[in-house]
């Protein structure tokens, strides 16, 4: 069972490097697919590319994820709020520790 499973994978990956050794072979020739260069994003001679009002702006700066809104925590308050809590949490695990350790006599 296991073995023809193996012999089954192996068979499939031949395979695969055959095609992909074809295909390398093409590319070393200089032939490419003109579904290759679109893949790539290049345009055909005449092609014509389309542009939307309101894509990226023109100095190239990333467009905001969210809109800007004034109920967002900043992240520099949840950095402070975190230290306090981790503080608070740390001073009442060995204040515990210390009580165990009186009531057991050590």
């Amino acid at each position: 069972m296991k073995k023809q499973k193996l012999v089954s994978v192996l068979s499939e990956l031949k395979n695969e490097n055959r095609e992909l050794e074809s295909v390398y072979r093409e590319y070393l020739s200089g032939s490419i697919s003109e579904n290759d260069f679109q893949k790539s994003g290049f345009t055909g001679r005449g092609d014509r590319v389309l542009y939307f009002k309101g894509g990226i702006p023109k100095d190239n700066r990333a467009l905001p994820l969210l809109p800007e809104d004034e109920s967002r925590v900043n992240l520099g308050h949840m950095r402070l709020i975190w230290l306090i809590l981790s503080a608070l949490i740390m001073i009442f695990l060995f204040s515990r520790m210390i009580r165990s350790s009186e009531s057991t006599g050590e």
